[in-house]
């Protein structure tokens, strides 16, 4: 407990300490030097009564004093202006382009120096794996802004905004504003092309509007199947048979069809690679262009998916959204027999990866099969930290490489499989 504590301590005190030398500390690296330079030559110009190093020295310690009050007087002055930061719009991986902008009525800056702006934070991308991202914009005319970001990954992303005054020559800066965290989710990629798949699922209907004979309207009675409305239960039979049953109108107008989905997202060792975390976040982005794709041409289906995390009943694009971000934060889970059995009355579409070493068809339901997974190969090449993600910084992850030779294959019954081949780099 102690050590934890001192751990704690320790977080603390470097923050703390960061906080002080941004908002503080007056110099860059370079000016850094320049200071030390000019020291030195002071103490040695002083020791060996050289006018030439006292010269220099003293030049250049008042060039760097000068420069450290007139970029504190700008900053002040801009502190005293609201800086607004817009993350509304969502984020997606590897996608670039103004997603966010800098909003301030600041003006320009003076003499000769800029404002920057620092976007930088990790970001969780595994159950064991982040990155470290940075951003960094110089601007003259402090207006409305866009920052360009790209992410390599989905994920979470925790994000801090920091800004500056340096002068041009990157001897000074002269930090302000320091806001909390801010925790954005980084949504799976959208994709530009899918193969789309006919939906033909073997559900019963659901009755929205129903018609009345001259006496009474007449159901037909079915176990309870989850996403049932609740007012369609019929409480009395139920109470009777110590199973819930739902009461379904055999007359419909308007017709809701529901989509079963089992979303695999396995792996037993736990131990997150740069290949692994690629075939999940393609298979992620497949899951939601198949949804997004089916409820555009057919705004009646609603989609019941199951993650390791529970099941998901989809029927809006609002769902769609929640659930999309939800995604971002899924990761690799090692047991999957944890999990309740599915109950499913018709098709089942699976979306699973190469590294789903734990896919039968004993633990499924009797129903028709359809696959989507990954595999590896010549085929959707992928680039985790290309020239365009940089500054990008991972951790010791992105070094480990792991062996799969096997990948999930059709099963006698199943009735078809999309294996998208992905050829992954680091860089």
């Amino acid at each position: 407990m102690s050590a934890l504590n001192s751990q704690r301590a320790l977080k603390e005190f470097l923050k703390k300490f960061h906080r002080i030398a941004f908002l503080y500390y007056p110099f860059s690296a370079g000016g850094t030097i320049l200071f030390v330079i000019a020291l030195v030559l002071l103490l040695r110009g002083l020791s060996f009564q050289n006018p030439y190093a006292l010269l220099l020295s003293l030049v250049a310690l008042l060039v760097l004093i000068l420069l450290v009050f007139l970029g504190r007087l700008q900053a002040i002055r801009f502190k005293r202006v609201s800086i607004h930061w817009d993350s509304s719009s969502p984020l997606y991986a590897r996608k670039s382009g103004p997603a966010h902008w800098l909003h301030t009525e600041a003006g320009k800056t003076k003499y000769f120096f800029r404002f920057h702006c620092h976007l930088s934070g990790r970001m969780t991308v595994g159950q064991n794996a982040s990155l470290f991202l940075y951003r960094k914009i110089a601007l003259v005319q402090v207006a409305d802004h866009p920052l360009p970001l790209y992410f390599p990954l989905s994920g979470t992303w925790a994000a801090r905004i920091r800004y500056e005054i340096r002068d041009i020559f990157g001897l000074t800066r002269s930090g302000f504003g320091l806001p909390p965290v801010r925790m954005l989710t980084v949504h799976p990629a959208p994709l530009e092309r899918f193969l789309k798949r006919t939906i033909d699922p073997a559900l019963g209907y659901e009755d929205k509007s129903r018609k009345k004979s001259s006496e009474e309207e007449k159901y037909y009675m079915r176990e309870y199947i989850p996403g049932d409305r609740l007012r369609d239960i019929n409480w009395k039979a139920s109470s009777r048979l110590a199973v819930l049953i739902t009461r379904i109108s055999p007359v419909t107008q308007e017709k809701t069809r529901q989509i079963s989905i089992d979303f695999r997202h396995f792996w037993k060792k736990k131990r997150e690679t740069v290949e692994s975390i690629a075939h999940l976040n393609a298979i992620k982005s497949r899951l939601l262009a198949f949804i997004r794709e089916n409820k555009r041409e057919h705004p009646e289906y609603r989609f019941r998916i199951r993650t390791a995390r529970g099941i998901h009943l989809l029927e809006t694009e609002e769902d769609i959204r929640q659930f999309s971000s939800e995604l971002s934060s899924l990761f690799y889970q090692g047991d999957p027999y944890s999990l309740s059995p599915l109950s499913v009355a018709g098709d089942l579409f699976i979306f699973t990866t190469v590294f789903d070493e734990t896919l039968s068809a004993s633990a499924l339901p009797r129903a028709k099969i359809h696959l989507f997974t990954t595999s590896r190969g010549r085929g959707e090449a992928i680039r985790i930290f290309e020239a365009e993600a940089f500054p990008v910084v991972p951790g010791p992850w992105a070094l480990r490489r792991e062996r799969i030779e096997a990948a999930p294959t059709t099963l006698p019954g199943w009735a078809a499989m999309e294996q998208v081949a992905l050829d992954v780099k680091a860089v």
